[in-house]
């Protein structure tokens, strides 16, 4: 319990930023340039299909939360993320494919069909694994419906509304001819511990680095 304690106080403790951070600019009510804008960015992100990314997330509930460094690759439609240290247990790595998803813990090797099942599964969170591959790229995943979105007068995205996550974009920063988010707070009010009777569940990701 000291060891999740220590990480939730390192989670809370998330304000890094990247060196290159772009402030995202509130955008005028009568800007319509910013929709074109925004649907040029999409395009040039939805091309965006193998990268890396080195940050930090925090996972947190209204009882407890866990902290870890993160890398995450992506290529050729499969991914592979490595956690170190979550819940002060040593490294994880979830590596997803279209044959399905294996979680390694030292506790041993798991599978499923999907990431959001295994997690539930093995933690009682259901993180959102295939929704964050858009995300993180600044961009709503093309398998569920908008719900709502906001953006800035750069036609990117600071807020968007989908599968039941509120997703918040508080920063960009340059990656090569892009710019792509370094700091995304999410919330869903029905995705914690199904064991506890609030079952609000926040992430916290702060990319420190992008590359291709």
């Amino acid at each position: 319990m000291k060891a999740v304690q220590y990480w939730l106080l390192i989670g809370l403790a998330l304000a890094v930023g990247a060196c290159s951070t772009l402030p995202v600019p509130p955008a005028s009510a009568a800007d319509g340039a910013a929709e074109t804008l925004w649907q040029q960015r999409q395009q040039a992100l939805a091309a965006l299909q193998s990268w890396n990314l080195n940050g930090r997330i925090a996972v947190l509930t209204a009882q407890q939360g866990w902290h870890a460094g993160v890398r995450w690759m992506e290529q050729d439609g499969g991914y592979h993320i490595h956690l170190d240290a979550p819940l002060g247990q040593g490294a994880a790595e979830i590596i997803g494919n279209r044959a399905g998803v294996v979680l390694r813990t030292g506790d041993g090797e798991f599978s499923a069909e999907s990431a959001e099942d295994l997690l539930e599964q093995r933690l009682g969170w259901r993180l959102p694994v295939s929704g964050l591959r858009y995300w993180v790229r600044g961009l709503p995943d093309t398998r569920a419906p908008v719900e709502g979105h906001t953006l800035d007068a750069a036609g990117r995205l600071t807020r968007l509304q989908q599968a039941g996550w509120d997703i918040e974009f508080k920063r960009y920063a340059s990656a090569g001819p892009l710019e792509l988010p370094d700091k995304i707070f999410l919330t869903n009010n029905s995705a914690g511990n199904s064991a506890s009777t609030d079952a609000t569940l926040e992430i916290r990701l702060v990319i420190e680095h992008w590359s291709e």
